[in-house]
């Protein structure tokens, strides 16, 4: 399966570390994202570029992005990929175990429901297949 993230993934590592924080002066006319103020009292900027609080958007807007960016931070992105590569293994373990259980219900005579059992494991390993591929 594809690691479609990797850019993604390579754009976390190589990014400023936090943790960043969201500037908005009074009345919200500049927003920029930081990394908070430095012991001397600077606050060295992320993202600060006339065009990310720019007279086109809503001051709200401006406020909004600002706060988007600063939670979407390398840390939080890197976690995220992190839950959904568990999530993704946890699955893949599930098909194989209701491949196993589809395989040995089909063997074994006498036993009530195997079909029934067949069945719903045979479906749920599909569905866990076709997430996977997705």
């Amino acid at each position: 399966m594809a690691d479609n993230y990797q850019p993604l993934r390579k754009a976390a590592r190589k990014a400023t570390s936090g943790p960043w924080s969201a500037f908005i002066s009074k009345g919200g006319v500049t927003c920029a994202v930081d990394i908070g103020a430095t012991p001397t009292g600077n606050r060295p900027n992320i993202i600060d570029w006339p065009g990310f609080d720019s007279c086109d958007q809503s001051k709200a807007m401006r406020k909004a992005n600002a706060r988007y960016i600063t939670a979407a931070n390398p840390a939080t992105i890197q976690a995220l990929l992190a839950k959904r590569d568990g999530l993704i293994w946890a699955l893949s373990d599930a098909a194989m175990s209701l491949e196993t259980i589809t395989e040995q219900t089909g063997h074994e005579e006498g036993m009530k429901k195997s079909t029934q059992i067949r069945g719903y494991a045979g479906n749920r390993a599909s569905v866990a297949r076709a997430a996977l591929a997705k």
